[in-house]
Order: C-alpha cells, then structure tokens, then sequence
C-alpha cells in the first residue's frame, strides 16, 4: 500500500482555504446605489509574481492590461484575456504578499453611487478555529473585473471576513 499522507498538504497548496465565484455577496456591504454591470476576469492566487504591496488599478489600454496581468501570475501560461478598451476598461486589485493560501480577494458588487463606481469587495482571511491547516507559501491574492468604460472615477469598498475550511465563505 502506498502513503496517502503527502495528498492533504498538496491539495491544500493547490486549492487552499477559501476562494472566490461570482455570486453577488452583498453582507457587509452598504446597500445603496445601482448595481453597475461587471465581469470577472479572474480572481486567484499566485505564488510567483512581481506584485508584492497591496494595489487597486483602472486600465483603460491594452498594452497596459498585458503588462499587469502578465506580472500577477508569472506561471500562468494561458493566453492573456481578449479585451475591448474601446468600450471597456479593467481593474486590477491586488492584495499583496501574504503568508499564506488561507488569504484571498472576492468581488462582491460593482454599483454606481452618485457621481462614482464604486467596486465592493471582500478580504478573505484565513480561518482561525484551528481545524485548517495552511502550507507555509507565499500567496498573492488578485483580482481583475471587465465593466462598461466611464469618465466616472472609481472608488474601493472593502471588508473583512474570515474564511472557511476548504471551501466558500
């Protein structure tokens, strides 16, 4: 019989604790404005990236898009999404360096508030009841959302939730 004991640790670097879908998740959250029409792009996890520090960006440009998303996952070897800058625009969010794959980034809403678009967001925390067990990698959690290109500025609201156990919050 062969060992099984080295499939939990690599399932969990792989999967981890926590992840992102696109349900709206709208606790926490303020309830006012319009909802704002958006798409997910991608939300994951990268344990090879040039993006240590937390960051949020609007991208207007297609040069500028492949240069952000190239550098979140650098093992990333898919085709970088097709985009139409001229009625779209991309926002990149990072979260920067953390200690491990328990952390995470989900886009909960996209509304537009008076004269602003304002992204709703969540930061996954790792669980803290002592039942999950996080491999010690270095995990940068990111996000990108798609929506309709405005002259609206855009503003970040974000909270703070704590993850489950090898699945969604």
């Amino acid at each position: 019989m062969k060992p099984v004991y080295l499939l939990a640790p690599i399932a969990l670097t792989l999967f981890g604790c926590g992840g992102s879908d696109d349900e709206p998740h709208n606790s926490g959250h303020d309830n006012t404005g319009t909802p704002y029409a958006y798409e997910v792009i991608e939300c994951g996890r990268s344990w090879h990236t040039t993006i240590d520090e937390p960051s949020r960006e609007v991208i207007t440009d297609v040069h500028r898009f492949r240069e952000v998303y190239g550098v979140s996952d650098l093992n990333n070897q898919d085709d970088i999404p097709t985009i139409d800058f001229d009625t779209q625009q991309v926002v990149a969010m990072h979260a920067g360096r953390k200690p491990n794959p328990g952390h995470s980034l989900r886009i909960d809403q996209v509304v537009e508030v008076e004269d602003r678009i304002e992204v709703r967001y969540t930061n996954i925390l790792p669980n803290s009841s002592g039942d999950c067990a996080y491999p010690s990698v270095i995990a940068h959690p990111y996000c990108f959302i798609s929506m309709a290109k405005s002259d609206l500025s855009v503003t970040y609201s974000g909270i703070t939730e704590e993850g489950s156990c090898g699945g969604e919050e």
